[in-house]
C-alpha cells in the first residue's frame, strides 16, 4: 500500500471517529475529544511520513488552521439546552468536526509531502489546502459515514483501540467508552 492510501486510509478512520466524538453530549467535552483525535491523527501521520512530532506543534497547527473554532464552541455550548439542543448541537458539532477532521488531515498530508514538518510547515499554504480540503470534504464525508455502515470487522476492531487509547487518556469517561464501544459491536 502506498503512503498516500495508507495516509487516506488513517484520515477515513479518524474523521469517523471525530464525527463520533462531535456526538458527545457534554459541552466542551466533544471539543476536547475532537481535538484529541485530530492531534492523534497527526502524530500517526508523521510517523508514516517519518516526520518529527510533537504534540505541542501538533495542536497549535490544528488551532491555527481551524481558526478560534467559535462555530464549534457553539455547537458545543447548545448541547447544554436539555434535548432539543443536545440533538441539534450533536449534529452540528458532529458534522463540522468530521469535515474539519478531515481537512486537517489532508493539509499536513500535503505539506508532509512537500517535504514539510511540524517544526517548518508553511502555515499559509496550510490554510489554503486546509479551505480546498474542507470544502471537499463537505460531500466526501457524507460518502464515507454511507460507506462506515458497512466497515470491515478489522476496521470496528481498530476503532475499538482507538477508543480504549482516548479513555485511558482521560478524554472520554468509562460510560462514554461504553456507549460508543456498543456501538461498534453493533456493526460487527
Amino acid at each position: 500500500m502506498s503512503k498516500r492510501s495508507e495516509a487516506d486510509r488513517m484520515i477515513k478512520t479518524n474523521v469517523l471517529w471525530a464525527v463520533g466524538s462531535g456526538l458527545i453530549p457534554f459541552p466542551l467535552a466533544d471539543l476536547a475529544a475532537v481535538t484529541a483525535v485530530q492531534t492523534s491523527m497527526i502524530e500517526k501521520l508523521a510517523e508514516l511520513y517519518d516526520q518529527e512530532y510533537s504534540h505541542t506543534l501538533a495542536s497549535s497547527f490544528v488551532y491555527a488552521l481551524t481558526g478560534t473554532g467559535l462555530a464549534a464552541i457553539g455547537a458545543s455550548f447548545i448541547k447544554a439546552i436539555p434535548l432539543v439542543g443536545t440533538v441539534i448541537g450533536g449534529l452540528s458539532m458532529s458534522t463540522a468536526a468530521g469535515i474539519s477532521t478531515y481537512a486537517i488531515g489532508n493539509a499536513i498530508v500535503r505539506r508532509f509531502e512537500a517535504g514539510q514538518g511540524l517544526t517548518d510547515v508553511d502555515m499559509t499554504q496550510a490554510k489554503a489546502d486546509y479551505q480546498t480540503a474542507y470544502e471537499e470534504g463537505k460531500t466526501v464525508i457524507a460518502e464515507w459515514e454511507k460507506e462506515e455502515k458497512s466497515e470491515a470487522p478489522a476496521d470496528v476492531i481498530e476503532a475499538l483501540d482507538q477508543l480504549g487509547d482516548l479513555r485511558e487518556k482521560g478524554i472520554i469517561t468509562d460510560d462514554e467508552f461504553d456507549v460508543q464501544k456498543k456501538k461498534l459491536l453493533e456493526r460487527l
